[in-house]
């Protein structure tokens, strides 16, 4: 799957953190919220703001909550449509301009145009070669860019990579979609059709195998939601699959198969993407090249280190 696909496809669920809340229904906590209502507030007074790779607006809606901003925009690469997906804080989306389809190495905007440009948990995910550049551009002297990246060595990448393992065993090792469609196949031919019984009585072992391991994993699982619902789905598609004709339950098949592999390749993306202290502090250096006086430092929490905040002022 693209991986334009797999983000546009991730935000278009009632979610706006990516992190940290399990399905997204909460926007980001503690010490993530609480370093970017510092950092709009000591921004001045009608400021205007855009919020790179936004995703479904979680540090924008931050930005919104600050009713001295004059201007909020949120961009990302994806097909976003927050406003339609996510269930609360209308009126706060309502102050925020998003944009789909932009690439944050060729902003659509004119130079200095911003008094903030801002990030959490996307820029890492660029080109930095064009994109830092293009953030830099965006900034109106004595502006600021606030960049929150992931952190290599830290607990998110630690605990998606187990999550990454989750889905290769559900989608390899176990196999439950191919057991699932294969036993959808060989049972409806059976009482539809006259089909192969035996060859239907093997596929519905296997496919009752496949459950049997997926429900045994999930108290040791890195995403124990993945697994339920996955066997859940599926199960409840055989239990009822008299109601649908086979295109449709192999469609059940291919949704559940699909949003596994999209899980998975956010993940990957994530873990390819992330930096480490090194690599958080070049990053700085290249802001500073650009122009800025810029840092960078660690973002924990009570579970360890969740980032690396990258901060920049343009005289």
């Amino acid at each position: 799957m693209p991986d334009g696909e797999i983000w546009s496809q991730y935000w278009r669920y009632d979610r706006i953190a990516s992190c940290f809340d399990g399905a997204g229904r909460t926007n980001y906590p503690g010490e993530i919220a609480g370093g970017w209502r510092a950092f709009f507030a000591d921004l001045p007074a009608g400021a205007c703001i855009l919020d790179l790779c936004t995703g479904n607006g979680a540090a924008a809606l931050l930005a919104a909550e600050d009713e001295r901003a004059a201007r909020i925009v949120a961009v990302d690469q994806a097909d976003i449509d927050p406003p339609a997906f996510v269930s609360r804080h209308a009126a706060l989306y309502a102050r925020i301009e998003f944009r789909s389809g932009t690439d944050v190495a060729a902003l659509p905007f004119g130079d200095g145009g911003f008094d903030a440009v801002v990030s959490q948990y996307g820029i890492e995910y660029s080109d930095l070669s064009r994109s830092l550049p293009e953030a830099a551009r965006m900034v109106a002297p004595g502006g600021r860019i606030r960049f929150v990246v992931h952190a290599a060595d830290g607990v998110v990448v630690r605990d998606s990579k187990a999550v990454i393992a989750d889905a290769d065993l559900l989608l390899g090792e176990i196999d439950l979609p191919g057991h699932a469609a294969r036993c959808f196949k060989a049972v409806c031919a059976v009482e539809r059709a006259g089909g192969d019984a035996a060859l239907a009585e093997k596929s519905f072992a296997a496919f009752q195998d496949a459950l049997v391991r997926v429900a045994g994993h999930v108290p040791r699982a890195s995403d124990r939601t993945m697994f339920r619902n996955s066997g859940a789905v599926l199960l409840d598609s055989y239990r009822r699959r008299s109601h649908f004709d086979l295109a449709q339950l192999l469609g059940k098949v291919e949704q559940v198969r699909s949003e596994i592999v999209a899980h998975r390749g956010r993940l990957v993306a994530m873990v390819r993407s992330a930096l480490d202290a090194k690599a958080a502090a070049g990053l700085a250096d290249r802001l500073g090249a650009l122009g800025g006086v810029a840092a960078s430092r660690p973002l924990e929490t009570e579970a360890g280190l969740i980032g690396h905040v990258i901060a920049a002022r343009f005289p």
